[in-house]
């Protein structure tokens, strides 16, 4: 849960709808299940978006199709195919990059097929000839830093000039140059360790907006949703599918959409900006969003989104687990807070670190005395605690990982498991009793009753 005070936005979510639709209209996404990818005359590289299919009827769907070559990863070696011998290469696989070479005078238009589910790829460190299905138009520097520390560099290759152009992970020159990556496009990825790859499908969540914007601002809102979703799967290998997100300028809007689909009441309305996110037996994951926030374009829009979302993965992984959790009010809102921090750091010129120093140096907060009375202004020093943790865990997934074993091993058995940390004080935060700690229980609604 999110709040915002006068100008201040602890943490909140806005998307806005354009002029065209009607407020409270649902919109699940922009894209159709088919698109277009233009194939010039020799080699083009090119990504598999489909289903997995037998090569043959790539060279049905492309007459002028002399070859078509996958990468091996494992083998470290290229699998060809040809029109009359597909042996080698028997199966497109969604994913997969492609090298296709056209016999032909003029280029072709391609239209293929999209799929809606989203799936998740684990990549091993090395060389990957990967497909995209992202954004149109998105720029190389949003794909490398997703992937973070583990892409040392890529390439693409421009079909029209038959020439490749290469980029480091650590994004020199990209900025400046910006090259666009189109859905189906292909691209090559150099890893230093392993990570995850994202085809996100056609499908998205379900935007429901009560109130307008401008169109523009609609766009801006979109790009930013995705980028937020796609920094999560690409470094936490973490997506959540379907959820409904419900937004308004307004908060009095969203009490009473809020309490009409939950059936109870919401920050909201006691006149508060921010966001809220809960699971329902009949409609399944909720975000509820309202405020003046949603209409500025500033990167407090960004971090807050990001501390959402990680509220729904909380959500999602107890609910696929089909299980219920009672975990402290510090570690809900530390995780989600220290997941929003990363994506700060990660989208822009933050030190969360720094940040989370400060905040509770301001309020002189120490950590013992937050735990029976938690509240919005100990975000900071809860992410801080989270933080601490993590770096001594040895795995910079250990705050996911708390939630996945939530779900399998109970609360008392998480910390020690995860974040590989016994100490008997540590141990008694979690477990302390307070009434805001009972108060926050993740259930999945078949067993909330």
């Amino acid at each position: 849960m999110c709040f915002a005070f006068a100008a201040v936005v602890i943490a909140a979510v806005g998307l806005g709808i354009g002029s065209g639709a009607q407020a409270g209209e649902p919109d699940r996404s922009t894209r159709s299940g088919t698109f277009t990818t233009t194939l010039y005359p020799g080699w083009n590289m090119v990504g598999w978006t489909g289903s997995n299919t037998a090569t043959s009827t790539l060279f049905e769907a492309v007459p002028s199709l002399r070859q078509a070559s996958s990468w091996d990863s494992e083998r470290a070696a290229y699998r060809r195919a040809w029109r009359d011998d597909v042996s080698d290469l028997p199966t497109l696989k969604r994913g997969m990059g492609l090298w296709l070479l056209l016999e032909s005078d003029r280029q072709v238009e391609w239209t293929r097929e999209e799929l809606d589910e989203h799936v998740l790829v684990d990549l091993s460190a090395g060389r990957h000839l990967v497909g995209w299905d992202g954004t149109e138009g998105t720029a190389m520097a949003e794909v490398l830093a997703d992937l973070g520390d583990a892409v040392v560099g890529a390439s693409i290759w421009d079909a029209k000039l038959q020439e490749f152009r290469h980029f480091s992970g650590a994004m020199d020159g990209v900025a400046a140059e910006r090259p666009d990556l189109n859905r189906g496009d292909a691209l090559w990825l150099y890893l230093a360790e392993d990570t995850y790859w994202w085809l996100r499908g056609s499908a998205g969540p379900e935007l429901v907006f009560i109130g307008e914007l401008s169109e523009e601002r609609r766009a801006e809102i979109r790009r930013v949703v995705a980028q937020v979703m796609s920094f999560y799967a690409h470094r936490y290998g973490i997506v959540v599918p379907e959820y409904s997100l419900y937004i308004s300028p307004d908060p009095d809007s969203a009490a009473a959409r809020a309490r009409e689909l939950t059936g109870r009441g919401s920050l909201f309305e006691d006149n508060l900006e921010g966001g809220t996110v809960t699971d329902t037996a009949a409609a399944g994951l909720l975000g509820f969003i309202a405020g003046s926030f949603v209409t500025r374009d500033d990167d407090q829009f960004k971090f807050v989104l990001a501390h959402e979302y990680y509220h729904l993965i909380q959500h999602f992984i107890l609910r696929s687990a089909g299980a219920s959790a009672a975990t402290p009010a510090w570690l809900i809102e530390g995780t989600a807070q220290y997941g929003e921090d990363l994506y700060g750091k990660h989208a822009g010129d933050f030190d969360p670190h720094v940040s989370r120093l400060s905040s509770s140096l301001r309020e002189q907060l120490s950590f013992e005395n937050i735990i029976p009375y938690f509240d919005v202004s100990h975000y900071s020093l809860a992410a801080l605690a989270v933080d601490w943790l993590v770096e001594r865990s040895g795995s910079s997934e250990a705050h996911v990982d708390y939630w996945r074993a939530l779900a399998r091993i109970g609360m008392a058995g998480c910390l020690p498991v995860c974040f590989s940390y016994r100490r008997r004080g540590v141990l008694s935060w979690v477990r302390r009793p307070s009434s805001r700690t009972r108060r926050h229980h993740l259930a999945h609604p078949r067993r909330s009753g």
